[in-house]
């Protein structure tokens, strides 16, 4: 259980996206009944991806072994510490995966497709992608998109182009603010931490992330100009303040506390990023319940 990470499983929560921004589309928000089947296939989704995600740690975990036996944290996880055994970790790994696609398979086959994507992806990225620059982190942002996609394609609800394209913009923030933070916290011992840590430079980092979080803020005020399923008056504008206050928030405590190495942390301990996530959702909620 431990080894699956469950601190990690927040960022499956992206899966219900979808499910929020259909509202008074797919489901009424003044007939609860019509809401309930969406909710529950969606949550049977996330549950089923938490197993695959849970799976793909621990396989990253068994082929990381050498490296997390020599890290000052690292080596405390089940699998370095020899308190989880190689083969009962592969037999769980195998099982959660077996779980996870059959249920997929159950919801419908483009969601059964998508987690065999989204697999595939991980297991390449566990063997070869992280090893390559900035490939690393793309294949990471990529899974967030999936993520985000598994919810749409759950209960058949149309996502716009523009949203999966802030997604994946968001992702990649996250992920290259945390490559910075392990290189601030790794010091001299950047290749025992992460191998591919010793080719990314802070400096180079610190120029990309305001790149980054600036392009995601734009794309995502055209999201709410240019997405068809969204209220024609535009009042989804209402909205970009709170993901750009979002955004520059995880940059400041990104460059300026140095942290982000653990970004499921920040957004649950940061009092002002909490808060702007929450009143973005009641926002957009608001803004499509009585704006559609």
């Amino acid at each position: 259980f431990i080894s699956t990470r469950p601190k990690q499983w927040t960022k499956n929560l992206l899966i219900y996206l979808p499910l929020l921004f259909s509202v008074n589309e797919s489901w009424q928000f003044s007939e609860i009944t019509t809401f309930q089947p969406l909710f529950v296939k969606t949550s049977i989704i996330f549950i089923a991806f938490c197993m695959i995600t849970g799976a793909v740690y621990i396989i990253n975990d068994l082929l990381d072994i050498k490296n997390d036996k020599v890290h000052p944290v690292k080596n405390k996880r089940p699998i370095a510490a020899n308190s989880l055994s190689p083969n009962f970790a592969v037999t769980a790994a195998l099982i959660l995966f077996g779980t996870g696609i059959i249920i997929s398979y159950f919801v419908n086959i483009k969601v059964f497709t998508a987690f065999l994507f989204y697999i595939a992806l991980m297991l390449t990225y566990s063997t070869l992608l992280k090893h390559h620059l900035y490939v690393d982190v793309i294949s990471i942002s990529l899974g967030f998109v999936i993520r985000a996609l598994c919810g749409a394609l759950a209960v058949n609800i149309p996502i716009s182009n523009w949203l999966l394209i802030c997604t994946g913009l968001g992702a990649f923030l996250i992920a290259i603010s945390k490559r910075r933070a392990e290189l601030v916290s790794s010091e001299n011992q950047s290749r025992i931490q992460r191998p591919i840590l010793a080719k990314y430079k802070i400096d180079k980092i610190d120029k990309v992330i305001p790149l980054v979080g600036f392009t995601t803020i734009i794309f995502y005020a055209v999201y709410t100009l240019s997405a068809v399923n969204l209220p024609e008056n535009n009042l989804m504008l209402a909205t970009v303040p709170f993901v750009g206050y979002g955004v520059f928030r995880y940059v400041w405590i990104v460059k300026v506390n140095n942290k982000g190495e653990h970004p499921e942390e920040i957004w649950f301990k940061d009092i002002h990023l909490l808060s702007t996530i929450t009143l973005w959702v009641f926002c957009s909620l608001f803004v499509l319940v009585f704006g559609r």
